[in-house]
């Protein structure tokens, strides 16, 4: 994974715990199945993260900067 798909499994893990996302609900809000999910985030394919991914956290309060570059705070909210 790229440096940004690993901090999109730590922001997303992070909001799991809180309970803020689930993964049921992530998956279906982006029309994936689980399993593909879970294949990306354990790193078991060698497809990349899409777009909308990233702005479904973004949305839930993960700052977009530091989802790309790594910079700032994870959390915006």
């Amino acid at each position: 994974m790229v440096p940004a798909e690993l901090r999109f499994v730590e922001a997303f893990e992070t909001l799991r715990a809180s309970g803020r996302v689930g993964v049921t609900e992530f998956c279906s809000e982006l029309g994936i199945s689980k399993g593909t999910f879970g294949s990306w985030k354990s790193g078991t394919t060698n497809r990349h993260a899409k777009v909308e991914w990233f702005t479904a956290l973004a949305a839930r309060g993960v700052s977009s900067e530091w989802l790309l570059l790594g910079t700032g705070e994870m959390l915006t909210k």
